[in-house]
């Protein structure tokens, strides 16, 4: 499928919902170990999707694509909630405070989807346009994985080890961004918090 754009719906609170927790498959995600490989990325995104499918009326029509950071310890937290999920992915560079040592960021959002044989014509015009909710998860170093879900064929999530297209593309690199300027602030004494 090809582009995925954000919805127009109304979206529910997830933090009503109380901070999702997700599992690794290999355990705690920690440091560049084998929960930050690609392999895991994509089941990481599987379950962030199943987790918040319940956050929304209609998970295929949500007002707002949402921005999570993953920490070392599974825990979820939303770090934005906007009708552009690129805005969002902008500034990602902008909240590495905020996101601090989180070693995974996650996109939430839904949209029309084509076949990526017809580029020519936007998904949300195209004859042979889908609903889909799609969530990406990128680490570190810019690898992504990413699962998404048809209107049209609910609870047969589709998975991908490494995300493709466009959004995957700017997660990937914002995650550069962030870890460029983290390593940056790291090195600048004026930037460094004051020893107690």
């Amino acid at each position: 499928m090809g582009e995925v754009r954000p919805g127009t719906n109304d979206s529910a609170d997830l933090l009503g919902h109380g901070t999702p927790r997700i599992s690794c498959v290999a355990g705690v995600f920690g440091g560049h170990d084998e929960c930050m490989t690609r392999n895991h990325l994509e089941e990481t995104a599987l379950q962030l999707l199943e987790k918040t499918r319940a956050d929304h009326p209609d998970p295929y029509r949500i007002a707002n694509a949402r921005l999570f950071a993953i920490s070392g310890l599974n825990e979820v937290r939303l770090l934005s909630e906007v009708a552009d999920i690129y805005v969002a992915i902008d500034s990602i560079p902008c909240l590495h405070k905020t996101i601090g040592e989180d070693p995974l960021l996650a996109v939430e959002t839904c949209g029309f989807a084509s076949p990526v044989d017809d580029q020519d014509v936007s998904p949300s015009v195209h004859p042979k346009r889908r609903r889909v909710r799609l969530v990406v998860v990128s680490n570190r170093d810019g690898d992504s994985g990413s699962a998404l879900e048809f209107s049209d064929q609910p609870g047969e999530p589709i998975t991908t080890p490494s995300g493709k297209g466009q959004l995957a593309d700017e997660l990937a690199e914002a995650m550069r961004r962030l870890e460029l300027i983290q390593s940056l602030s790291l090195n600048d004494p004026a930037q460094r918090e004051p020893d107690d």
